[in-house]
């Protein structure tokens, strides 16, 4: 299967996920018409392994749990996600290491989230 396809579904709710050439873009079922870009997908030059790269603000963390948030369906079939933050800092996680006390809720409105808490993440220049 190619990464547009593995990344291309819709869930329960009728929020769908689309992948056109590694770009994600994500439409929520209540919000009709809107289009988010949520990041790329792509594979390792020297690894061959799934990476997921997503730029957030600052604003985004997850305030009560001190964490940023992942699309779930993003999260269970990639290998490592870096993240850039509105601050010029970058973050990076291999999924297979991460902690299994992170949260995992579904909220209306809201897409199926991982939510790994900053600790988690390792900065990198």
């Amino acid at each position: 299967m190619n990464i547009d396809e593995l990344f291309t579904k819709t869930d329960g709710d009728g929020n769908e996920l689309f992948c056109n050439n590694g770009n994600l873009e994500l439409r929520l079922k209540g919000e009709a018409g809107r289009t988010r870009k949520i990041g790329r997908v792509y594979r390792g030059k020297k690894s061959g392994k799934l990476i997921y790269k997503k730029y957030v603000k600052q604003e985004n963390i997850y305030r009560k749990f001190n964490a940023w948030g992942i699309n779930y369906e993003i999260y269970k079939n990639v290998d490592g996600i870096i993240i850039r933050s509105d601050n010029g800092d970058k973050y990076r996680i291999i999924t297979s290491e991460v902690e299994k006390n992170y949260l995992h809720f579904k909220k209306i409105g809201f897409e199926l989230q991982v939510f790994i808490h900053l600790d988690e993440w390792k900065q990198y220049e």
